[in-house]
């Protein structure tokens, strides 16, 4: 079995991208282009290894980078308002609206997924926000959508084929 991640308690193997690498990565990015306060909006504590692995990316990263892993940055689905029930639009929007009322402003937000970041980015747009100029955002999953907004997503994309590759050489 490759090393990985185990969201499951099955006995069968899961091969996928390397969620620290890839949030590390996302991160690294940001820092490079000048961002400081960076935000970390999806994370579901206790509830989802991915998820759990993204939220430790984003916080080893801008610690090697020396800037504060602030938890008040994570706009967690369960811990500042109300529980989500998933990672979609609509939880992007209101993690962003959590965020922005807490009176923090970030320079930089990075999302469990695409869809969650463009949910963030319409709210960033209703509040005069100017993304990237005011606030910079990536996603993760390189969606289609993601390139048809006023301002085209930035995102972590997935090698899907070399995800493929090994899964399916094993059976």
């Amino acid at each position: 079995m490759l090393p990985g991640e185990r969201e499951y308690d099955l006995p069968c193997d899961r091969i996928a991208i390397d969620n620290v690498a890839a949030d590390r990565a996302a991160v690294r990015h940001l820092v490079e282009v000048g961002r400081r306060e960076v935000a970390f909006i999806g994370a579901r504590r206790g509830r989802s290894e991915p998820a759990r692995l993204r939220v430790r990316g984003w916080r080893e990263e801008l610690t090697a980078a020396g800037l504060a892993a602030d938890d008040g940055l994570v706009a967690a689905d369960d811990g500042l308002v109300a529980a989500a029930d998933g990672w979609g639009h609509a939880e992007g929007e209101a993690a962003m609206v959590r965020l922005l009322d807490s009176g923090r402003r970030p320079d930089a937000v990075f999302a469990y997924n695409d869809p969650m970041v463009i949910g963030a980015m319409r709210v960033l747009h209703a509040r005069g926000v100017r993304v990237p100029e005011d606030i910079a955002v990536v996603g993760f999953d390189d969606v289609v959508e993601g390139r048809f907004g006023a301002v085209s997503l930035t995102s972590v994309s997935p090698d899907k084929a070399a995800i493929g590759r090994p899964a399916v050489s094993r059976y």
